[in-house]
């Protein structure tokens, strides 16, 4: 899928980063060791690092 606009972006990584939480495998977002959500809502790059797109 190609993703057009900053809206759609971030509607796609909600989704993403929300998916180990609505599976039961973690209580927050946060929680989830491989996820991106650090890098993109507190700028904290230690575990993964990335370049922001958004």
């Amino acid at each position: 899928m190609n993703i057009w606009s900053d809206k759609k972006m971030l509607e796609k990584l909600d989704y993403m980063h929300n998916n180990p939480v609505e599976r039961g495998l973690v209580s927050h977002v946060g929680d989830w060791p491989w996820s991106s959500w650090r890098f993109y809502y507190l700028g904290d790059d230690s575990m993964i690092a990335m370049d922001r797109q958004v």
